[in-house]
């Protein structure tokens, strides 16, 4: 491309005649420069106009990046006309560029020799001034820390701030697609995310802010030894007619501030788990040893399927499974979240093991590995003379001075009430994490989930406790995943929205009911016995024999039945086929009995009555 070719191309000049052109040639010099030179210096008075012939240049305003112009372009020419006016910007080349130069004075004579240069320059200012006025405001509105546009294609323009170069770890952000930056490693979400941003510049029957809110608000970007929290915020950048051109990113660094959030989390995270600690401090520890030995049993099955041949996998053993799952109840009754969700996916790996999937299995165990350590960091907390406290019995001093009276007097029959009293706890505190459960079950699932817990107390010896707080857990997730239908659902049938889980606790004479009811769908016990029936595992004989002396209800206890079959929705919630079959297995070891009972549409209910040892204080007697 000649100058003359050039000149014909910067707006500055179109207009001109091929003489008016030659005229101007004649003053212009073609200058070769390499990157990072200073065409322009910003609040400096330039001495020159410069046209962009080829290559690119910054534009920066207070040492941010504002821009990157490729085409024809004319800088400088209003500071070499306005004697009192610097360069509003400074203009970098950014590689090689071919610029060609006309010097003020010459510059100025042009302006006398060719008069038309003058009303396009007027013409140019004008317009320069309103769109520049309208971009520099919505600039100032839409990016409190850094700033970004994307075309109609969601991809960055030449209009970004420096800061989002920092931000993003990634250096000239003009023409990369924002969403392929933001989710780098899901094609799936780019397609999803790109759907909805092409309806910004449709008729939609949402709005603006709607359809915004649909896309993606923060993300976690930058190098992955120091990632960045972002904030973005989503702005029409409008032309002078009012339509809509592209859209303006704000871009916020909250880094600190998530730091901060994610720490006073832990915090809150840790008091919660310390609160329940010290209620109860024999369980916690009885959770330590039970939790010891899951692991070790996954490891010595994880080391068989390691070397075993791939069509003779072992199965998963069944007192693997139950402890796995009872140890996941156990996590659940002291809010340990990290220790919880390890345990279900070590439990899904193990339930849908391949040899081709034997890396994910091993990932899972180590993950299980590493959230054990949650637990010890609780335990390296507590002050050593509380551990000592917690470790011991701990009684009130005045039941400590009976017990002292009934040793001088010899009575043992009493000494030993006081001591059983004091290793007992009530057992409401079996339901403590519940209401918390349940709202997190519920939220994993979509389903909106209240708790209750009335009726009596009573006081239980810490095994029946302990072996309680481990099982029960089991049916509260049962009653969320397949009891509680969707809210739209519930809704639909003339249900309120939000599901209610009740446990209701009754003394009877020298035995504990606990009622665990819930409003939900029901249990389809004719459908029950089908799957029963279609299950090879299990005794179709035994499955005929319940069904027909009327305790159908009875076959959700045989081991290896999956609660899948209550609900056709597929969780992660339950469905390993253990769960029913643990408490089952758990309350008669207690002495104790399970009953269920049921009304399809209106909720299930399941009861269980335990032995209370003789005794014990009740709560309010102590």
């Amino acid at each position: 491309m000649t100058i003359a070719e050039a000149l014909r191309n910067a707006p500055l000049f179109s207009k001109l005649d091929d003489q008016e052109i030659a005229n101007i040639s004649a003053r212009c010099t073609l200058r070769h420069f390499s990157s990072e030179h200073a065409l322009l210096t910003q609040h400096e008075f330039a001495q020159s106009v410069y046209i962009l012939k080829s290559g690119a240049v910054r534009l920066l305003a207070n040492h941010e990046l504002i821009a990157v112009v490729r085409t024809v372009q004319v800088f400088g020419e209003m500071s070499c006309i306005l004697d009192n006016t610097p360069a509003s910007a400074t203009v970098i080349t950014d590689g090689e560029c071919d610029v060609i130069e006309i010097s003020k004075p010459d510059f100025l004579k042009l302006l006398d020799e060719v008069p038309r240069i003058w009303m396009t320059l007027f013409r140019q200012t004008t317009s320069r001034l309103a769109k520049g006025n309208l971009r520099l405001s919505e600039v100032l509105e839409h990016s409190p820390e850094g700033f970004l546009k994307l075309d109609r294609h969601a991809k960055i323009t030449d209009e970004f701030s420096s800061k989002c170069e920092l931000y993003f770890g990634i250096k000239s952000l003009g023409g990369r697609s924002f969403p392929e930056l933001v989710y780098a490693k899901d094609p799936k979400q780019i397609q999803s995310w790109l759907e909805i941003y092409a309806m910004l510049f449709e008729d939609s029957v949402l709005s603006f802010e709607d359809i915004c809110y649909l896309l993606t608000s923060d993300a976690q970007m930058g190098p992955e030894d120091a990632p960045r929290d972002l904030l973005f915020s989503y702005h029409p950048s409008r032309d002078l007619e009012g339509n809509c051109v592209g859209i303006d990113v704000g871009v916020k660094d909250v880094t600190e501030q998530r730091k901060l959030e994610r720490a006073q989390a832990l915090a809150k995270e840790k008091e919660t788990i310390l609160a329940r600690v010290h209620a109860n401090p024999e369980s916690f520890f009885a959770l330590q040893d039970y939790m010891a030995q899951t692991i070790e049993d996954s490891k010595k099955h994880v080391s068989d399927l390691q070397i075993a041949a791939p069509n003779a996998a072992p199965a998963t053993p069944e007192e693997l499974a139950r402890k796995l799952h009872s140890l996941k109840g156990f996590a659940g009754m002291y809010a340990l979240d990290q220790l919880h969700d390890a345990v279900d996916h070590m439990e899904m790996e193990l339930k849908h093991f391949q040899h081709a999937s034997m890396a994910k299995c091993l990932k899972a165990y180590e993950v299980l590995e590493q959230s054990a350590s949650q637990v010890a960091d609780i335990t390296n907390g507590l002050d050593p003379n509380l551990k000592k406290r917690l470790l011991g019995i701990v009684i009130a001093p005045e039941e400590f001075d009976s017990l002292l009276k009934c040793i001088q007097n010899q009575d043992s029959a009493n000494a030993e009430r006081i001591l059983s009293s004091a290793r007992s706890m009530a057992a409401r505190h079996l339901f403590t994490a519940w209401p918390l459960t349940a709202h997190r079950l519920g939220d994993r699932i979509e389903k909106d989930v209240q708790f209750s817990l009335d009726g009596d107390d009573a006081m239980l010896p810490m095994s029946t406790f302990n072996e309680l707080g481990r099982v029960l857990p089991q049916l509260l997730r049962n009653a969320v995943d397949h009891g509680i239908e969707l809210p739209a659902l519930r809704e639909q049938i003339g249900k309120p929205r939000m599901g209610t889980i009740k446990v209701q606790l009754v003394k009877l004479d020298q035995r504990l009911a606990i009622h665990v009811h819930d409003d939900g769908a029901g249990i389809d016990f004719a459908k029950i016995k089908e799957v029963a029936l279609k299950n090879k595992s299990l005794n179709s004989e035994r499955v005929n024999e319940l069904a027909a002396s009327g305790q159908v209800w009875r076959i959700l206890f045989m081991p290896g039945l999956s609660t899948k079959v209550l609900d056709s929705a597929d969780t992660s919630l339950s469905g390993m086929g253990v769960g029913l079959d643990v408490v089952n297995s758990a309350v008669d070891e207690l002495g104790g009995t399970v009953f269920v009972s049921s009304e399809l549409a209106k909720g299930a209910q399941f009861t269980i009555e335990i032995p209370l040892a003789q005794g014990i204080s009740s709560p309010d007697s102590k």
